[in-house]
């Protein structure tokens, strides 16, 4: 089995725990909530100017959806339908138990899919596709037919919200059997014509926000505060962010070391503490200071420990059954 299957394997085996997880994670991971703050704010003036433009409700479909985490919260947004789809039945199964029960409507609206292939939806079927960190567990040699997945079924526009951009596809990190940073630009350009804004500054370095328009033109790259067009320049400052995220990445690791080495000190000084509070401890310290009585336990809790052994030892002969000689065979009392 390849790396890239066994990525999706595991995915497809993670379901409530990964729920648990990244409720932990939100603990000490501040991304995790500018995200949906980022979708919130975002999907919230689309779906408002769709229903006064157009009249209905903006259709929008999450790939990758996981545990429902981002659909629960849209749902609740004036104007939005929105969908979801997912390769892990595990993670369908933790969405459709988590979102509903309270809201019923999205039973049909959240999907299983396979990791590979055409998606099950018709051309331009959704106004909006977005993605979460998902596109980072798609494998190099899958990433271009998800992509164009993506643009066929959007008919307006697709935002990714994953990894700094990178030149070319390389495994990044090992975590849930593989991590790749892509070439997600690229990636939008072999699918068919369209415009790409790159946004490196309002989650950046972390995420990058890549907004695809279809069928039309030019590349624009937001970054540092300022925003670029032209090809050359765009493509400096793509470089400049990814080698800002690989500063960031060593910085979070080499805290993560310290807090960890920490945590684990820390851990050690409790278990200590716990340890001289007890009684068997305060004994021993005691029997230090007097070595015959302490002599006189020992021998005693020997002796005892040896006389376990042979009662041990003569109540499993008499449990053990009485074997049959073979035939043919001499008994001891020389009959056979």
């Amino acid at each position: 089995m390849g790396g890239a299957d066994k990525n999706y394997l595991s995915w497809q085996q993670t379901g409530w725990d990964w729920y648990v997880e990244l409720k932990l994670r939100r603990q000490t991971m501040p991304i995790y909530g500018r995200q949906e703050d980022y979708l919130k704010g975002f999907l919230t003036a689309k779906a408002a100017e769709w229903l006064r433009e157009k009249g209905r409700p903006l259709r929008v479909l999450e790939f990758g959806c996981g545990f429902g985490r981002h659909v629960g919260y849209l749902h609740r947004i004036e104007g939005l339908e929105v969908h979801g789809c997912d390769q892990s039945p595990a993670m369908v199964q933790a969405a459709k138990t988590l979102l509903c029960g309270r809201f019923p409507e999205l039973k049909d609206r959240i999907t299983q899919v396979e990791p590979k292939g055409r998606l099950p939806y018709d051309d331009r079927a959704f106004d909006i596709v977005y993605t979460v960190s998902v596109l980072i567990h798609v494998s190099p040699e899958d990433l271009a037919g998800r992509t164009a997945e993506l643009r066929r079924v959007a008919s307006h526009m697709v935002v990714n919200l994953e990894l700094p951009w990178a030149p070319h596809s390389f495994l990044w990190d090992q975590a849930h059997e593989g991590v790749w940073l892509h070439d997600f630009v690229g990636a939008h350009q072999a699918a068919g014509p369209c415009r790409i804004e790159v946004d490196a500054d309002t989650l950046g370095p972390v995420v990058v926000i890549y907004t695809v328009v279809p069928n039309g033109g030019g590349l624009r790259v937001l970054h540092k505060g300022r925003w670029t067009d032209d090809p050359r320049e765009a493509e400096r400052e793509l470089t400049d962010v990814i080698l800002e995220y690989g500063r960031y990445s060593r910085e979070q690791a080499q805290q993560s070391g310290r807090e960890q080495a920490a945590h684990l000190a820390r851990k050690a000084a409790l278990q200590l503490e716990s340890i001289q509070q007890s009684r068997a401890f305060r004994l021993a310290r005691w029997l230090d200071g007097h070595p015959k009585l302490k002599k006189l336990l020992s021998g005693a809790f020997n002796l005892a420990f040896r006389l376990r052994k042979v009662a041990l030892r003569a109540l499993s002969r008499q449990a053990s059954p009485t074997r049959p000689a073979p035939d043919g065979a001499v008994r001891k009392n020389g009959h056979q």
